[in-house]
C-alpha cells in the first residue's frame, strides 16, 4: 500500500509518502525482494543528500544523484520539490526538468542553505519473490538543507508498515 498525504498547518504546506504492506496468511514479514526494493530507495535518498549542497544548482544534484543510481544499478526517479507556503513552494527543485532550464536558456534555479524541500522520490526493482514483478517504491519526506546536505525533520522509512 501507498499513501501520499499533504498538510497545511499555521501557513506552511507539507507532503508525506510511506509504503505499507497487507500481510499474507502465514507471513510474519515482507518478502526479502520489498526488503530490497525498500533499501534501493534508501540508497536513492542517501546519494541525493550527498549531491546538495547549498550554491549547487538543482540539475546539478540531479544530475550527480542519477549518475550514482546507474552506477549501483538501481532505477531511479527524482521529482523533489520545494516546500513553503504551497504544497509546491518557489525555489529549487530537483528533478529532470532542473537539469534541462541551462539547455533551454532558463536560469538555474540555486540550493540555499535552510531551504525546505519535499525530497520525493521512488526506484523500480524486481522482486524474486513475485516472478521478478518490478515494484516501485515511492518516498516523500520534508528535509531542509545544510551545508552536509538534506537532514530530515523526522526520520525516514527504512522498513515496510506491517499490516495484519
Amino acid at each position: 500500500m501507498h499513501l501520499d498525504f499533504g498538510i497545511c498547518y499555521m501557513g506552511l504546506d507539507s507532503e508525506w509518502q510511506k509504503m505499507a504492506y497487507v500481510l499474507r496468511d502465514g507471513e510474519s514479514d515482507v518478502p526479502d525482494g520489498l526488503n530490497r526494493a525498500m533499501a534501493n530507495t534508501n540508497a536513492l535518498q542517501d546519494a541525493l543528500i550527498q549531491a546538495s549542497r547549498p550554491g549547487l544548482t538543482g540539475g546539478e544534484a540531479y544530475e550527480a544523484t542519477m549518475a550514482e543510481m546507474e552506477r549501483q544499478g538501481i532505477e531511479a526517479m527524482i521529482y523533489s520539490h520545494p516546500l513553503g507556503n504551497h504544497g509546491h513552494g518557489l525555489g529549487a527543485s530537483i528533478d529532470f526538468r532542473s537539469s534541462q532550464r541551462s539547455s533551454q536558456g532558463i536560469p538555474a534555479r540555486i540550493l540555499r542553505e535552510g531551504s525546505y524541500l519535499a525530497m520525493e522520490l521512488n526506484t523500480s526493482t524486481p522482486v524474486p519473490e513475485w516472478d521478478n514483478e518490478e515494484v516501485t517504491i515511492m518516498a516523500e519526506d520534508p528535509v531542509h538543507l545544510t551545508d552536509e546536505g538534506w537532514v530530515f525533520f523526522r526520520p525516514r522509512q527504512v522498513e515496510f508498515y506491517l499490516i495484519r
